[in-house]
């Protein structure tokens, strides 16, 4: 839903400053996110390879293994678009806005 410029709050204020910190946030906690993920997988890895070498805990570790590799990348992925998001909302207020600062 769009509304007219002249029905907007005149007192709304957007703290660009705000959005881009977030935007670096939500990047840098996908990667630190994906580096622990990473580790708990080696981790489980360690235990099918070392500690539980047969049997139905093994079988099922080694499944969810595999099933927990099939989200590597995933954090640092949805990260960066989140990152993309708040860099892209800002432009796109900037360039809403422009006719105001004319």
């Amino acid at each position: 839903m769009t509304t007219a410029v002249g029905s907007e709050d005149p007192k709304l204020i957007i703290n660009d400053d705000f959005f881009n910190k977030v935007g670096k946030l939500c990047s840098s906690e996908g990667k630190r996110l994906e580096e622990v993920f990473d580790n708990y997988v080696d981790i489980l890895q360690d235990i099918a390879d070392e500690a539980v070498k047969g049997g139905d805990i093994h079988k099922s570790t080694v499944q969810f293994i595999a099933a927990a590799r099939m989200l590597k990348g995933k954090a640092k992925s949805i990260s960066a678009t989140a990152k993309k998001i708040c860099g892209g909302f800002v432009t796109q207020v900037d360039t809403d806005d422009q006719e105001l600062y004319i």
